[in-house]
């Protein structure tokens, strides 16, 4: 079976305009995207946003998480399937944590939203309702972990989607673009 991870890019417009089958996993909360199985939330900050906006946003829904959010998650009483299974790592995104665990279930899985692999746009989607004044060149950090945990899983194939024309950074050989 196949899995999507969806970012919060500009490019998971990309996403939304395909048909689709498998499991599909997010970033934070994807507005755009809804239908969805997991989402993967290692900040704080999401936390708070979801309690302030709506506590019952995630009700019935599967969030993989580190065991610090799990814990204000319960403190604010969200509703949710919060699993603590998430090892918390300075600098790796969600998207790194969400792909680290799908590579231990799917053979293949597609990237979309993912802008950060491709090119130097760091914004997301979540930007207008968490703003990051401060945002350092994180990418030049990410891209590393992403040739290494494509690596350690050899045997699970890889495709990021991205518009034409963007300069293809290589991340192995079980890694592939599809350009739209």
């Amino acid at each position: 079976m196949k899995a999507h991870f969806v970012g919060n890019g500009a490019s998971q417009e990309i996403f939304l305009a395909r048909q689709r089958y498998g499991f599909v996993a997010v970033g934070n909360y994807p507005k755009q995207i809804k239908f969805w199985d997991s989402t993967t939330i290692i900040d704080h900050k999401m936390v708070i946003w979801v309690s302030n906006t709506n506590k019952k946003l995630f009700k019935g829904k599967d969030i993989w998480c580190t065991p610090d959010v799990a814990k204000w998650a319960r403190n604010f009483d969200l509703l949710g399937k919060w699993h603590a299974i998430l090892e918390p790592k300075i600098k790796f995104s969600s998207g790194h944590q969400a792909v680290q665990n799908l590579s231990k279930k799917f053979m293949f899985i597609d990237l979309w939203g993912m802008d950060s692999m491709y090119s130097e746009d760091l914004l997301s989607k979540m930007d207008e309702d968490i703003p990051r004044p401060k945002r350092p060149p994180l990418n030049n950090d990410w891209r590393p972990y992403w040739r290494d945990l494509f690596k350690r899983f050899p045997k699970v194939k890889y495709t990021i989607h991205a518009p034409e024309g963007v300069t293809k950074i290589d991340y192995g050989e079980n890694c592939r673009y599809e350009l739209h």
